[in-house]
């Protein structure tokens, strides 16, 4: 393998594999396949690699990914989850309690997600889900009941 001067990143081989590089930096699939098949095809013919072992590589790098994508999922199953807690406390009153703001006792009038997690709204300000240390439904008022039937009359 040569390591060109002009762009120290890139690297050929004499089978001409040339490593796909993106901008997360990630191994994909395909990647492995071309690795792998480089491995196979530079391999000495005197002690040839064993299939299991590639077999065994194979395995673990799908293993991988799909530990990276449950990862990913259970990732915005949380954020959904969190978005769905907030968005229920709309119009109740909560209590939040951290050591930058100390307590806050309002009624939630929104939840802003902005930032990538679900928080709720107070005030016109922002509180973290993980703050809330009491939630209690807002009290209401009796009201007069309208409609056919329902009032007083006088004769």
């Amino acid at each position: 393998m040569t390591v060109s001067s002009t762009n120290p990143a890139a690297t050929t081989s004499s089978s001409g594999f040339t490593p796909t590089t993106s901008s997360s930096k990630q191994l994909t699939q395909q990647d492995f396949l071309k690795l792998l098949s480089t491995q196979m095809q530079n391999q000495d013919p005197m002690q040839p690699m064993d299939d299991s072992q590639f077999m065994a590589q194979m395995a673990q790098f799908s293993t991988l990914q799909a530990t990276t994508a449950m990862s990913t999922d259970m990732t915005a199953l949380r954020t959904h989850s969190d978005l769905a807690t907030a968005s229920s406390l709309v119009g109740r009153n909560v209590t939040i309690t951290n050591n930058t703001v100390g307590t806050v006792t309002g009624t939630v009038s929104g939840v802003d997600a902005s930032s990538g997690s679900a928080k709720v709204v107070i005030g016109g300000k922002s509180y973290s889900l993980g703050d809330i240390t009491n939630v209690t439904p807002v009290a209401t008022t009796p009201t007069a009941a309208t409609g056919s039937g329902s009032g007083t009359t006088t004769s």
